[in-house]
C-alpha cells in the first residue's frame, strides 16, 4: 500500500499520509472489491471536488485480489486519503463497518457520505451542492439524498434519477416501492446518493439484495422528519449493470428482494392487508434482520454475531412475562430465533405520559432483571411496549447480556428518560452515550459535570431498594418474647465484693440476663461486703471505691432495685446484736478468723422481706438450654417440703440426661451459700444455730453452722434439678486471666461446655477445653458488629439463613455489645435450625475489630481453604442467591472475590475495583464490600499489619488486611453484581474521617 503512514488507530490498521486527515468533518466512503477497472476513475472525481475546505476518504479495500493498487500509485499518496484493509465478504457488512469506522477515527466528523468503486461523483461541486443547507450551519436534518445521472456502457444517459419530494408522502413511497417490485428501472431509489450525519444510528440491513434501498426505504418511511431531499442536485454518477447487481439478478435475489421491500414498506406505513399471508421486514440492526412472516417472528442473526454459549443462556434466563420465549435454530455460523408475533401497545416515539407506561411496570421490568441477573443494553421506545399490563422488551438478541453494574445503571437511565421524561430514542442515545463508565454522569444538580440527568438518582434509589426490601429479610427473624414469669415472694440477691471490681458490669449484666430474662422477681439486691483488704483466697488487692460506684451507677440505670452495704467494722454494737439473733453467741468481726464473711450476708437476709431468696455469688456463671425452663418453680416446689431450708442450684449435667429429683439425706447437704434458694422463713423459725467464738472470731459460717443444725435436727439442703439450667463456678485462681473468664462466660450462655465439666461446679481450668465449635466449610461468613440494632442483626441473619446455597457455616462476633442485644442475638442464632453451622463469639469487654479478626479467625476458621466471606451486622446480602454466586467463582480457584455493594445513601455510587493499584490511596477499592478472601491468604498476614505501632487498627482494619492479600493472591475477580445492601450507620465526624486517612496512609506506605 503506498501510504506514507501504516499505524494502528482504535485497534484498525490503517494506511493513511497524513494524520490531521483524522480531524475532517465530512467524509466519503469508497468500499471496493476487486475494482481495477473502475477505482482510477472513482477517484479521480473525488480529489478533483472544489467548494470544500477539508474532507476525508476512507476506502474499504474488502479482501481484493486484483491488484488494483497498481493501477492508483499516485492517488494512493493523496493527504486525504485512509486506507483500511479488510475481510468484511458481504456488501451489508462492509458498508456498516464504514460507518463504524468512520465513529472511531474521525472524532469530530460531522457527515458520512458513500461512493462504489464503479462509481464516480457527477461534477467537481458535487459534495459541496449535496451538503450546501448543512454546512457550517445549524440543521435539524440528519440524513440527505441527493440525485445521480446514470452511465451505462461508458455513455451518460439522459434520464436523471432525482429524489421527487413527492418521496416524503405515503402515495410516493409506496409508488416507487412498487415499481421497483414490478422491475421498473426508472423507479429505482437514488439510494447510491445518501449522505448520514453522525447522529443517525442505522445500518445497512443483512438482505440478499438491495441493501442501500431497504435503507433508503426505512428512512422515507420511519425518519422522513429528519431527512433532507436534494432534488435538483446531482450528486454521483450511477454505472448500471454493476457487478453486485449482476449477480443479485443471476440469483433471482433482485426482484424478490424489491418484492419484499415493498411489501415491507406497506407494513411500516400501517397500510392495512392481509400480513399474515405475507412475509416482510419489520427491522433490522447490526446484529440481525427480523421477518414476520404470518404468525411467527423470525430473527435471522448475521454470521457470528451470536454465540452458542450466548444463546444458551437466553434460553435459560428470558422467562417471564417481559420477553418473548424464543425457540432457537443454527444455520452453520449463524442463527435464527422464532416466537410468535403479538400485537403489544407501542410506546412509539412520541412523548410518553402516564397512560402508557406506569411506574409500576417499569419497576416490575426492572426487579425481573435483578432476579434474573439480566440486563438490556438496547433499552429504546422502538423496541419495548406493553403486553398484558406489563413492560415487554421483543427485540432480543446479543444486547441482551449477563448482568453489570455499569450496564444496568444504563439501562435505568434509558427506561427514565424514555419512559418517565418522554425522551425520544435518537435524544436517549446522545444522553446516555457515556454513561456507563461514568459514575458522576448520573448526579444531580451538579454543574461540575458535562451530564446531569435530574431526579434520576432518586428513581434508581428507589428501583433497587425496592428490590432488596422485597425479599422481606428479617421479618421473621427474631424469636417471640414470652411473657414475664413473675415470683412475688421471691427476692434475688448478688452478693459481691471488693475483688469483684474487674469484671463487675459484665459479671451483674450476665447474671441479670441469664435469670431475669424470663423471670419477675420481687426485689433484685446488689450485696457489697464492707471488707477493703485481707480477702479470703485473695487474687487481686480489690477496688471498693470502685464496687460502689458501679453499684450506684445500676441502682440508677435500674438494673437493680437496692443496693446493700453491709455496715462497716467501726459498727460493732450491730454485729454483736446480729449474731445473737442468728447464733446466740456474740462477736464483734464481721468475718471469720479465715476470712469467710458472715455478717454481711446475715444482715442482707434481715433486710429481705419476702419469704425467699435466691442468693449467689456474682462470679458464678449460669446456663440455661432452655429459656421455657422455669427453674425457679421446680426450686420452690422442691424447698416447700417439710424440713427443707435451702435448695441448691443445679450444675451442669450432659445435655441429653434426665431430670435429677431434688434430695438429700436427712442432715444433708450444707446450704449451697455459692447459689441457692433459701427459706428466710423457717431460717428465722429455727434460730438461734449452733456456733461459738475462738479469740473473738466465730468459729463457723452461718451455712456450715446451719449445716450442723440439719445433722442434729432432721432438716435437710437439697440438690438436684433439670439439666436445662446449671451454674458453673471459678476458682479464684483462674480470675486473674480476664480473658478466659469472659471467653467461659460466653460459651456458658451458649451452653458449649467441655464434657468433662457434666458433673463438676468448679470451672475446669485448662484453658485449652474451652474452645469456641471450628468451622471448616468452603464458604465460612464471618459477620461483625457492636450494638446494632435488633431490627438490622435480623435482616442479617436472615439473608444469611435464607440463602439457597446451604453448606456454609458462620462466625458471628459481638464486640460487647448490651447484654439485651448480645441475649437477643443468642437467642436468634440458637434458635435457628442453622445454629449447629455457627459459632457465637459475645465478647464482655470490646476489644475492636483488628483486635478480633487476628484473634479468632486462625483459631475457629481451621481450613486454609476455606473462603471468609465478610458480612457486617448492620448490613445484609441483596439477594438469596449470592452465595451460589460466590460460590461459582471459588469453585474455579479464584482466592480473592469481590462483589458490588449497594448504597441507598449514594445509590449511583460504584467503587471501581483495581487490582493494580493496591497503594493508592484508595487501595484500589479492595476492601469494599462484598469482600471474601482464602483462609490460607490470612495466615500469611503478619499481626503488624492490623497495627500501627502498639495499638490495633481502629477504623480501617478492612483496607489493612485486603491490600496485602490482595498483593499476595494469584486469583482475583470482581463480581459486577449487586450482592450486598450496605445501609451505612457507623458515625462519620471530622476527627473519624482525619483518623481513617492516616490509618489508610500508613498502610499505602509499607508496600512490600
Amino acid at each position: 500500500m503506498n501510504t506514507r503512514y501504516k499505524d494502528t488507530v482504535k485497534g484498525y490498521n490503517l494506511g493513511f499520509n497524513s494524520p490531521d486527515i483524522f480531524n475532517c468533518k465530512v467524509i466519503l466512503s469508497i468500499v471496493i472489491k476487486n475494482g481495477r477497472q473502475t477505482i482510477s476513475r472513482c477517484l479521480d472525481s473525488v480529489f478533483e471536488q472544489r467548494g470544500m475546505d477539508e474532507f476525508g476518504v476512507l476506502l474499504l479495500d474488502d479482501n481484493s485480489n486484483d491488484n488494483w493498487t497498481e493501477i492508483v500509485q499516485e492517488q494512493l499518496k493523496h493527504p486525504a486519503l485512509v486506507v483500511h484493509q479488510c475481510n468484511a465478504g458481504k456488501i451489508s457488512v462492509i458498508r456498516n463497518m464504514a460507518i463504524h469506522l468512520a465513529k472511531e477515527i474521525f472524532p469530530d466528523y460531522q457527515w458520512l457520505g458513500r461512493l462504489d468503486a464503479d462509481d464516480c461523483l457527477d461534477n467537481p461541486y458535487s459534495i459541496v451542492d449535496t451538503l450546501r443547507p448543512v454546512l457550517d450551519r445549524p440543521s435539524e436534518a440528519k440524513w440527505i439524498l441527493a440525485g445521480n445521472s446514470l452511465c451505462e456502457n461508458g455513455c451518460i444517459l439522459e434520464r436523471k434519477n432525482f429524489p421527487s419530494n413527492r418521496l416524503m408522502t405515503t402515495e410516493g413511497l409506496l409508488e416507487a416501492t412498487f415499481g421497483m417490485s414490478q422491475g421498473r428501472p426508472e423507479a429505482e431509489l437514488p439510494s447510491c446518493n445518501l449522505w448520514l450525519h453522525r447522529d443517525m444510528n442505522v445500518t445497512y440491513p443483512a438482505v440478499p439484495s438491495a441493501e442501500d434501498h431497504w435503507l433508503v426505504a426505512f428512512l422515507l418511511a420511519q425518519r422522513a422528519d429528519s431527512g433532507l431531499l436534494r432534488p435538483e442536485t446531482l450528486y454521483a454518477c450511477y454505472t448500471l449493470g454493476g457487478q453486485a447487481t449482476l449477480n443479485a439478478r443471476k440469483l433471482r435475489n433482485y426482484r424478490a428482494s424489491r418484492e419484499l421491500l415493498n411489501n415491507s414498506v406497506r407494513y411500516w406505513l400501517n397500510i392495512p392487508s392481509d400480513w399474515n399471508e405475507k412475509e416482510v421486514i419489520l427491522g433490522w440492526g447490526k446484529e440481525a434482520v427480523v421477518y414476520r412472516r404470518g404468525d411467527q417472528i423470525h430473527k435471522n442473526f448475521i454470521i457470528d454475531e451470536i454465540t452458542q454459549t450466548h444463546v444458551s443462556w437466553l434460553e435459560r434466563h428470558l422467562k417471564g412475562p417481559h420477553f418473548p420465549r424464543a425457540g432457537w435454530e443454527s444455520r452453520g455460523l449463524s442463527w435464527n430465533a422464532t416466537y410468535p408475533f403479538q400485537r403489544i401497545c407501542p410506546l412509539n416515539s412520541e412523548p410518553v405520559n402516564s397512560k402508557d407506561v406506569s411506574l409500576r411496570q417499569i419497576r416490575n421490568f426492572i426487579h425481573y432483571c435483578l432476579n434474573h441477573n439480566i440486563v438490556c443494553l438496547n433499552i429504546a421506545r422502538c423496541n419495548c411496549g406493553l403486553l398484558d399490563g406489563e413492560l415487554f422488551v421483543f427485540d432480543i438478541g446479543r444486547d441482551i447480556q449477563p448482568f453489570k453494574i455499569t450496564y444496568f445503571r444504563d439501562m435505568c437511565a434509558r427506561l427514565y428518560l424514555s419512559l418517565i421524561c418522554g425522551y425520544s430514542d435518537e435524544e436517549v442515545k446522545k444522553i446516555t452515550k457515556s454513561l456507563r463508565n461514568n459514575d458522576k454522569d448520573f448526579r444531580d444538580n451538579d454543574t461540575n459535570f458535562i451530564i446531569s440527568i435530574p431526579g434520576f438518582e432518586s428513581f434508581y434509589k428507589d428501583m433497587v431498594h425496592s428490590w432488596i426490601e422485597s425479599h422481606k429479610f428479617g421479618k421473621t427473624i427474631e424469636p417471640a418474647q414470652g411473657n414475664f414469669l413473675h415470683y412475688n415472694d421471691v427476692t434475688l440477691l448478688i452478693k459481691t465484693c471488693a475483688m469483684d471490681a474487674p469484671l463487675i458490669e459484665a459479671q451483674i449484666e450476665h447474671i441479670l440476663t441469664q435469670l431475669c430474662c424470663t423471670h419477675k422477681y420481687a426485689k433484685v439486691f446488689l450485696l457489697i461486703d464492707s471488707r477493703t483488704q485481707g480477702f479470703l483466697r485473695e487474687h487481686n488487692p480489690g477496688n471498693y471505691e470502685k464496687m460502689l460506684e458501679t453499684g450506684k451507677n445500676l441502682h440508677k440505670k435500674g438494673k437493680i432495685d437496692k443496693l446493700l452495704v453491709a455496715p462497716i467494722p467501726e459498727q460493732p454494737e450491730r454485729v454483736g446484736d446480729l449474731y445473737c439473733r442468728w447464733f446466740g453467741v456474740k462477736s464483734k468481726k464481721t468475718h471469720t478468723e479465715a476470712g469467710v464473711p458472715v455478717f454481711s450476708q446475715l444482715w442482707a437476709f434481715e433486710q429481705i422481706d419476702t419469704r425467699y431468696v435466691l442468693q449467689l455469688d456474682i462470679d458464678v456463671l449460669i446456663g440455661r438450654r432452655n429459656f421455657e425452663h422455669d427453674y425457679l418453680r421446680d426450686m420452690l416446689t422442691a424447698i416447700r417440703e417439710d424440713n427443707v431450708f435451702c435448695v441448691g442450684f443445679n450444675i451442669p449435667h450432659a445435655p441429653d440426661s434426665q431430670f435429677n429429683p431434688y434430695q438429700a439425706a436427712p442432715g444433708n447437704y450444707k446450704p449451697e451459700v455459692r447459689f441457692g434458694l433459701l427459706d428466710l422463713q423457717r431460717l428465722r423459725a429455727q434460730r438461734p444455730f449452733p456456733n461459738s467464738v475462738s479469740s473473738g472470731f466465730l468459729t463457723m459460717t452461718w451455712y456450715q453452722s446451719v449445716h450442723q443444725y440439719q445433722q442434729t435436727h432432721g432438716w435437710k439442703s437439697l440438690r438436684g434439678g433439670n439439666p436445662d439450667t446449671y451454674y458453673i463456678h471459678p476458682p479464684n485462681s483462674v480470675k486473674e486471666d480476664r480473658c478466659f473468664i469472659t471467653k467461659v462466660m460466653g460459651l456458658v450462655e451458649q451452653n458449649q461446655l467441655p464434657h468433662n465439666q457434666y458433673g463438676q461446679w468448679d470451672i475446669i481450668e485448662n484453658p485449652n477445653q474451652w474452645i469456641y465449635p471450628p468451622r471448616n466449610e468452603e464458604i465460612i461468613i464471618l459477620i461483625m458488629g457492636r450494638n446494632t440494632g435488633m431490627k438490622k442483626i435480623s435482616r442479617c441473619l436472615d439473608s444469611l439463613f435464607r440463602q439457597t446455597f446451604c453448606d456454609w457455616g458462620a462466625l458471628i462476633v459481638d464486640d460487647a455489645s448490651s447484654s439485651e442485644l448480645q441475649h437477643r442475638l443468642k437467642a436468634c442464632v440458637l434458635s435457628s435450625e442453622k445454629n449447629h453451622q455457627i459459632t457465637l463469639v459475645q465478647r464482655k469487654r470490646r476489644v475492636g475489630k483488628a483486635s478480633n479478626v487476628w484473634d479468632l479467625l486462625p483459631r475457629i476458621c481451621q481450613n486454609s481453604e476455606s473462603l471468609i466471606v465478610i458480612l457486617d451486622m448492620d448490613d445484609c446480602f441483596a439477594h438469596e442467591k449470592v452465595l451460589d454466586r460466590i460460590y461459582q467463582e471459588y469453585q474455579k480457584g479464584y482466592e480473592i472475590i469481590l462483589g458490588g455493594m449497594f448504597r441507598p445513601d449514594k445509590p449511583l455510587r460504584r467503587y471501581k475495583v483495581r487490582f493494580n493499584d493496591l497503594y493508592k490511596p484508595d487501595g484500589g477499592n479492595v476492601w469494599i464490600h462484598l469482600r471474601s478472601f482464602r483462609m490460607s491468604l490470612f495466615r500469611q498476614l503478619e499481626q503488624e499489619d492490623l497495627m500501627i505501632g502498639e495499638n490495633w487498627i481502629e477504623y480501617c482494619d478492612d483496607f489493612a488486611t485486603m491490600v496485602p492479600m490482595t498483593e499476595r493472591s494469584k486469583k482475583r475477580i470482581m463480581i459486577e453484581e449487586y450482592l450486598y445492601f450496605h445501609e451505612r450507620s457507623t458515625p462519620d465526624s471530622y476527627r473519624i474521617r482525619k483518623k481513617k486517612k492516616e490509618e489508610t496512609t500508613h498502610i499505602t506506605k509499607r508496600k512490600t
